[in-house]
């Protein structure tokens, strides 16, 4: 709440800047990229209806369609590695960084991601709670031997 309120702060005053003409260009640049930080991703999952939605919100705005909850096989808990390489001019670096993802699978190993996480025991939770709501099995997957914590 007080990065959104930030942000309209900043669009005010970024808008305010530039309908002023003696400003310079960087006061009413700044203010209004900073409301760029207010965007968010997320899921949303409504289990009275059996539905969810991706959205993006700005503010207080949420913008994305709702789908039905597809039938759930059963929940997963896994390890993501993100490598990225950076390259700029004769500069070359790598950053790693792991994170523990927990998803919902269906169908034919379709997922639905609802969480990344960099403890396992925050994804756990999460997992635990998703998997007695809908009443279904959870995967640990985040070892070299998957076994599962709920059957």
């Amino acid at each position: 709440m007080p990065i959104m309120a930030a942000g309209i702060m900043l669009l005010i005053i970024g808008v305010f800047m530039f309908w002023s003409s003696e400003s310079p260009v960087i006061f009413y640049i700044v203010p209004i990229a900073g409301v760029l930080f207010t965007i968010h991703e997320g899921i949303e999952i409504d289990m009275v209806n059996k539905r969810y939605r991706e959205y993006t919100s700005l503010f207080f705005i949420y913008l994305g369609k709702w789908k039905p909850l597809p039938t759930v096989d059963y929940i997963t808990i896994y390890k993501e590695r993100l490598h990225q390489p950076f390259y700029v001019s004769s500069i070359a670096a790598d950053t790693t960084s792991d994170s523990i993802k927990v998803a919902l699978v269906y169908g034919k190993n379709q997922q639905i991601a609802i969480g990344k996480f960099e403890s396992k025991v925050d994804a756990l939770n999460l997992g635990i709670m998703f998997s007695k709501e809908l009443g279904t099995k959870l995967l640990d997957y985040t070892s070299s031997r998957p076994n599962w914590i709920v059957e």
